[in-house]
């Protein structure tokens, strides 16, 4: 299973490892804790345990690896936002901002922005979204921040 992260909600950064939710509560636990986190699991009262080695973080900020990196090397995870540029070879050109999202079992870019629409037909409008098939366009993506930290890279946001 690819790996989560989640911002600490005691500001001590970000975790990552595996996540599990107990009630309304998200927590990121570090491999080596595997074995803690079967017996807790099996126990349904959050308080009656020793939560040792899990790092309670904020429910929105949780996003799990999608299994691709950037050109430079960088994991790519859910509720990141990230920048497409299209390839020099192209004619067309094109620079979209957008998050990256879970849906129907593969992950997409959200478009939020385009900054950049160039040499296309007339009449044709930018996509809402882009479906990445990860083996050829993962270089594409550049991770510029995610929701939980820089929302405000986001267009129409403050």
């Amino acid at each position: 299973m690819r790996p989560f992260r989640g911002k600490d909600t005691n500001g001590g950064g970000w975790a990552e490892g595996d996540c599990f939710r107990i009630k309304e509560r998200y927590f990121i636990v570090d491999k080596q804790a595997k074995f803690a986190v079967i017996q807790t699991m099996i126990s349904s009262n959050v308080n009656g345990f020793n939560l040792y080695n899990f790092i309670e973080v904020l429910p929105a900020s949780v996003g799990q690896q999608i299994g691709a990196k950037t050109k430079t090397g960088k994991e790519i995870y859910g509720g990141d936002i990230v920048e497409i540029i299209s390839p020099k070879c192209l004619r067309q050109r094109y620079k979209f901002i957008g998050v990256v999202e879970y849906e129907w079992a593969a992950y997409r870019v959200r478009i939020t922005d385009v900054p950049v629409w160039e040499g296309h037909t007339k009449g044709v409008t930018p996509p809402e979204h882009v479906w990445v098939s990860w083996v050829q366009d993962s270089a594409l993506l550049k991770v510029i921040g995610n929701l939980t930290d820089n929302k405000n890279l986001l267009k129409g946001t403050t």
